[in-house]
């Protein structure tokens, strides 16, 4: 699948993903890419919201 068919976010994570990833995602049906890369993007935003916390917990204990 070419990246360009996605929407532009997705776009943006399937070119963050490791190049083993792309290589198997591009062996499936684009209805299964969106949705998987969905799903990563999902987590991913979650991920960085948490770390973002700790790191500003951290910050406050430091003070």
């Amino acid at each position: 699948m070419a990246s360009q068919q996605l929407p532009k976010e997705l776009q943006v994570m399937y070119s963050r993903v490791p190049q083993e990833l792309r290589n198997e995602l591009d062996t499936l049906p684009p209805s299964v890419v969106v949705k998987v890369l969905e799903s990563l993007n999902k987590l991913h935003h979650s991920m960085e919201a948490e770390v973002y916390k700790l790191a500003l917990s951290l910050i406050q204990v430091l003070r």
